[in-house]
């Protein structure tokens, strides 16, 4: 594997994350309106991204959505965070350059 440092710690690692997350999701009523961002991060930085990101304004905004959606999803991400490697789509990239 190649050590490629993390863009958020600058610190060298072999397992860096590169993962879609929900950045904002906004629910009312019957309708929904979401913004994702993709953040790259090695593993202890990602679980602090994805931590920050699943308690802030989504609980409010995101409401019922909140339980159903933004948690299990985050907490999947956090456990793919764990394994060793870097992610597909980092992978993806390094084979293209």
């Amino acid at each position: 594997m190649t050590a490629i440092p993390c863009p958020v710690c600058s610190e060298p690692t072999e397992s860096l994350k590169r993962y879609t997350l929900m950045d904002r999701l906004v629910f009312i009523g019957v309708a929904f309106w979401m913004r994702r961002r993709t953040c790259a991060a090695c593993p202890d930085c990602m679980r602090e991204l994805l931590i920050k990101n699943t308690f802030s304004w989504n609980i409010l905004l995101a409401n019922l959505l909140w339980l159903i959606i933004i948690v299990p999803y985050n907490v999947a991400l956090a456990i793919g965070a764990t394994t060793e490697g870097h992610s597909k789509s980092v992978i993806k990239m390094l084979k293209l350059s």
